[in-house]
């Protein structure tokens, strides 16, 4: 390992374009992209991998390093997919070096951790480690989570009889070590009421105006609710309406008005005890209002993440930091990742990775090469301790 193979690694996956096929400029086969580089990456540095197709042209990788202990293992993972580049300063998928930082778009969230992960199993296959690691390589986490759920549901099955130790999601936290982070629920809110001509609105019921009464109420009621709970890493839980759409042309009354709403959750909500508090402000409308009708469609939840401060991955991780950096941080996270989907399968899993959170999604994203090679000497410590 030296640091320019890493840097030549680390900028041959950021110019592949792996744009997540359901977001503006996607690629249909985006992760295979990917996973296609890393089985190449594999077969020269005999590392031994295997592939699960997820969706067409869309796949899992795995690669496996046998440790001394086989029935005991460590899982690292990364996502292939990135986010779209509308409005990117330059060429997004090609990188160059400036300043020691990696430009381009996946540089930092997350080939960055990817990267560091691949170099981490080129050194372990040639000093065994005392139990056996995987790297994960997932599809689809800026979307849908859907590669860490075929894993789980699918993969792991086949690894019965096999102990996971832990698991390290690598995304950019500045190596910070993330053991708790929020969830998120996301879904619309629709008012419905009756079309009419504008020139007797008498006749019609307006959704649109409905709709504001909903607003008021998320306004007055939920959002100081939400703004009183705390959590010792994540803070309060956040509501936020992003999008709002109604009506027709201007002299139609509207009979349909919705809201598109994101609610970042914390450990112990559920999609059920949420939409159950929204309903308990919204029954007193309902009842007063004979013509107010509101409905929600289209929940997606992805649950939030909280591993046990003793945990075993986040003491060994403590330690492997605090060595490497001379201090270390375990902190909670506002975004949701992969991790909480290992947890619920029963894997201890902290998020720990090269870069920062500021530079992930920008116009101008990049990682500083330095934390891409301290990265495999911490994956490496993790993988070694006890």
């Amino acid at each position: 390992m030296s640091p320019s193979a890493i840097e030549r690694t680390l900028g041959e996956l950021v110019a592949i374009n792996s744009i997540n096929p359901a977001l503006p400029g996607g690629v249909a086969d985006a992760e295979g992209r990917v996973c296609a580089w890393i089985a190449d990456f594999c077969r020269k540095h005999s590392l031994e991998f295997e592939t699960m197709e997820v969706a067409p042209g869309r796949p899992n990788l795995l690669v496996r390093v046998p440790g001394r202990d086989e029935r005991r293992a460590l899982l690292l993972e990364a996502h292939t997919d990135v986010v779209a580049v509308e409005g990117y300063r330059g060429e997004p998928f090609t990188p160059f070096v400036r300043e020691g930082r990696l430009y381009g778009r996946g540089a930092c969230d997350t080939k960055a951790s990817l990267t560091a992960m691949l170099h981490t199993m080129l050194v372990l296959k040639q000093q065994p480690p005392p139990v056996t690691v995987y790297l994960l390589a997932a599809m689809s986490e800026e979307i849908d989570c859907l590669g860490i759920k075929h894993f789980v549901e699918h993969w792991l099955p086949r690894l019965d009889g096999t102990t996971f130790l832990g698991a390290v999601v690598g995304e950019p936290t500045g190596f910070e070590i993330v053991r708790a982070h929020k969830g998120s629920l996301r879904w619309k809110i629709v008012t419905r009421g009756r079309a009419a001509h504008s020139a007797r609105p008498d006749l019609g019921v307006n959704a649109i105006h409905k709709m504001a009464g909903v607003i008021r109420a998320i306004e007055d009621q939920i959002l100081p609710q939400l703004a009183r709970r705390t959590h010792s890493l994540l803070g309060p839980p956040t509501m936020n309406i992003g999008v709002i759409q109604g009506g027709v042309q201007v002299n139609f009354v509207p009979d349909q008005c919705w809201i598109e709403v994101d609610r970042r959750l914390l450990p112990g909500e559920t999609s059920e005890s949420i939409l159950a508090e929204l309903d308990a402000v919204l029954d007193p409308l309902r009842r007063n209002d004979p013509d107010l009708t509101v409905e929600h469609q289209g929940a997606k939840f992805d649950p939030p993440l909280e591993t046990p401060a003793e945990a075993d991955i986040v003491l060994a991780a403590a330690r492997v930091v605090d060595r490497a950096l001379g201090r270390h941080a375990i902190v909670g996270a506002p975004y949701c990742t992969d991790a909480s989907k290992l947890a619920l399968a029963g894997i201890p899993t902290i998020v720990l990775g090269p870069g920062h959170i500021a530079q992930a999604h920008t116009t101008e994203e990049w990682v500083e090469l330095r934390q891409v090679e301290q990265a495999v000497a911490l994956y490496l410590g993790i993988a070694r301790e006890p």
